[in-house]
């Protein structure tokens, strides 16, 4: 097992203000893991603040519920891992693709080929009535 630095949690309706307590999350955590190097720091905030971003802004509801976000934060020596989970979500189509960008004209579709490029790994899978994201980077990878 690697050895743990720091943990955090935010969860809340999903709404611009839970994006912005999750940045603030990131900055209580990283003096805890003050070894991660800044460009993996970097890399990993931008990329679970993106699929939070897009939760916000394009996750569905299901019918009689409120739309919230949870997001677990850990971060050992060897890996830095967040779940997301989209809670009374509707089930999300086929997104994860081959992490392609999409052409420069292209008006969408840019976040989630962005956020395979800053990772070393990112899921979505269906779980209770929840979309539940998984990203991991491990510090030093390209």
């Amino acid at each position: 097992m690697t050895e743990f630095l720091a943990a955090g949690m935010v969860h809340g309706p999903a709404q611009p203000n839970v994006v912005d307590a999750l940045q603030d999350e990131f900055a209580r955590i990283w003096p805890r893991a003050s070894e991660i190097r800044p460009e993996d720091r970097m890399q990993f905030e931008l990329a679970v603040v993106e699929i939070a971003s897009n939760v916000v802004q394009h996750a569905h509801a299901t019918e009689g519920t409120v739309l919230e976000l949870a997001v677990e934060l850990e971060i050992r020596r060897h890996i830095l891992l967040a779940r997301l989970y989209e809670i009374n979500a509707e089930p999300l189509p086929e997104v994860l693709g081959d992490g392609q960008l999409p052409p420069p004209e292209a008006e969408h579709g840019r976040g989630l080929g962005m956020v395979r490029q800053l990772v070393t790994t990112v899921t979505c899978r269906r779980q209770h009535g929840s979309n539940v994201w998984t990203l991991s980077r491990t510090p030093g990878a390209p």
